[in-house]
């Protein structure tokens, strides 16, 4: 695949506004101060950081099947993005246990036997080097598995067995910050189904499908989130484009599909009008409910 230098751009431009968004709490505790409004506009002007990462594994991604095999895709997801995740929640956990001054749980016969077990594990790894790049792959995801709930048993004492294990990490509740990960996983899951679509009818597939979901997922939902006798039903919405997955689409029907010069103008008045709006409403909606009554 030829390297995009606009994608480049666009990582380092995302990375940076996900820098600011984490270091912009004080946005969520209003106060009648400058500071709060600095916060508001840092808030509204880069919320745009996550979506951006998912529009370019869009352009990356969705035309894997002309670079490798879908067995080769998921491999390379799994050693890119879910075994870090399994060692970061690790190592997240470990940081936060150490930073907050937190007990540890007393050790005992069972961490002993745990710790045995997996040494056999690590050992019985070097077992399955020369075999073929799937099964090495789901070893590797077999041990990290060992490894991160070896290591939650051992230094939190609210990870009690395996099944706790998981579900803390489906709800990335040892790091909380890596919640992108879940619908990261499922739109790696998705792709293949996308990929699929023939060449010939992507445009007006994704057209169609990107109109729709923004009309009546993302305005629909919006203005009827004022009113206080219809609303919306969740229900109505076109699954296949739906949440996160509407970037990924959006970001390769761009890149694929070049927009009229008159409507990247109205794209352009829309990035500055509705980050202003949003602005000023957050600022709004702060003032008159208590932060506990907002969600993110």
């Amino acid at each position: 695949m030829e390297k995009k230098l606009y994608i480049s751009y666009l990582n380092v431009t995302a990375a940076l506004a996900v820098v600011l968004l984490h270091t912009n709490h004080k946005f969520w505790a209003y106060a009648e101060a400058s500071y709060w409004n600095t916060a508001n506009i840092i808030e509204a002007v880069f919320y745009f950081a996550v979506p951006i990462f998912f529009m370019i594994s869009g352009v990356t991604l969705i035309d894997y099947n002309q670079r490798y095999t879908t067995e080769a895709y998921f491999v390379k997801r799994i050693e890119r993005t879910f075994i870090p995740f399994l060692a970061w929640s690790l190592i997240g956990k470990l940081y936060m246990i150490i930073r907050h001054r937190q007990e540890l749980p007393t050790f005992n016969w069972v961490h002993a036997l745990l710790l045995v077990g997996l040494v056999f594990i690590l050992m019985a790894q070097k077992a399955y080097q020369s075999s073929t790049t799937p099964i090495r792959t789901s070893v590797k995801v077999t041990t990290w598995l060992a490894i991160v709930y070896v290591g939650m048993r051992l230094i939190d004492s609210e990870s009690t067995n395996f099944l706790n294990v998981i579900n803390q990490l489906l709800h990335t509740q040892y790091v909380p910050i890596f919640w992108f990960f879940i619908p990261l996983f499922a739109m790696y899951l998705s792709i293949p189904v996308l990929s699929k679509i023939d060449t010939t009818n992507r445009q007006s597939v994704f057209g169609w499908g990107l109109l729709v979901v923004f009309l009546g997922d993302f305005v629909l939902r919006f203005v009827l989130s004022f009113s206080d006798v219809v609303h919306f039903n969740s229900n109505f919405h076109l699954p296949l484009f739906s949440g996160y997955l509407w970037f990924v689409v959006a970001g390769y029907y761009i890149d694929c599909y070049p927009l009229s010069v008159r409507f990247r103008r109205v794209i352009y008045v829309a990035g500055i009008v509705i980050p202003s709006f949003i602005e000023r409403l957050a600022a709004c909606l702060f003032s008159l409910f208590p932060r506990s009554s907002l969600s993110y």
